[in-house]
C-alpha cells in the first residue's frame, strides 16, 4: 500500500464512520479504528496534525452539515 492509497484509505474510514453517524448507528470501534488510522498517518509523518483536524473538519461539516467544534477534537499530540 502506497502513501496515498493510505491516505485515501483513512478518508474512507473517516466518510463511513461519519455516515453511520449520520443514520444514527454510531460505531464505536469503527469509530476509534479511525481515530487510529488518523493518529497513525501522524505518526508516521504522512499528515501533520493540522491536516487530520482539517480532514476531519471538512468531512463533518460535508456529512453532519456542522462545524466540527474545537472542543471535541481528538488529541494527537
Amino acid at each position: 500500500m502506497t502513501n496515498n492509497e493510505f491516505l485515501d484509505y483513512c478518508k474512507s474510514e473517516l466518510t463511513n464512520s461519519l455516515h453511520n453517524t449520520k443514520l444514527r448507528k454510531p460505531d464505536d470501534k469503527q469509530k476509534y479504528r479511525t481515530e487510529g488510522l488518523l493518529h497513525a498517518a501522524r505518526l508516521m509523518g504522512l499528515m501533520s496534525v493540522q491536516q487530520v483536524s482539517h480532514m476531519i473538519a471538512t468531512e463533518h461539516q460535508a456529512f453532519l452539515g456542522k462545524v466540527w467544534s474545537n472542543d471535541k477534537r481528538v488529541r494527537l499530540h
